[in-house]
């Protein structure tokens, strides 16, 4: 407000001491995957985003934003589920993306690299077969700050 930032700006290199409250705790993040085979099976669309919310005041961080990625996949989800697509569809939830992507990271780790017997996907390729039936991965990175459509692209050859 601006009575709070003028009396800010009439202390302006003073030194200060902040107390705060605020408290952390660590938690375990987790991926949401879902898989929907396609009538061509082995080629494979990664639709992904990321659910989780970070605010410099966790108290009022709503998470607006994030939902609105998590809330186009679902609905491609749905969408597609009923329209079955060529291609298969992996669909990825990531979490601790204000993490330091963490969630895409362990995605990464654990499904590109050997793939582990207990990954929980429907088929039994190795990590390097998965990532090579990979056709395109769109992330569904969404603003609410912005009416702009940005698409970025690199090659992997």
């Amino acid at each position: 407000d601006k009575p709070g930032a003028l009396t800010l700006k009439e202390h302006l290199g003073e030194d200060v001491r902040i107390l705060s409250t605020q408290t952390w705790e660590q938690l375990t993040g987790r991926n949401v995957m879902g898989f929907l085979p396609g009538t061509d099976y082995n080629d494979i669309v990664v639709l992904s985003s990321y659910y989780d919310s970070y605010s410099v005041a966790p108290s009022i961080a709503p998470g607006a934003q994030e939902a609105l990625g998590v809330a186009g996949l679902l609905e491609l989800a749905k969408y597609l589920s009923n329209n079955r697509p060529k291609h298969s569809v992996l669909f990825i939830a990531f979490g601790g993306h204000h993490q330091a992507l963490t969630g895409a990271t362990m995605f990464v780790n654990d499904y590109l690299g050997p793939l582990r017997k207990d990954s929980g996907l429907p088929f039994t390729w190795s990590g390097d077969e998965f990532g090579k039936r990979f056709v395109v991965h769109l992330n569904l990175d969404l603003s609410i700050g912005s009416n702009a459509t940005l698409f970025t692209a690199k090659s992997v050859v």
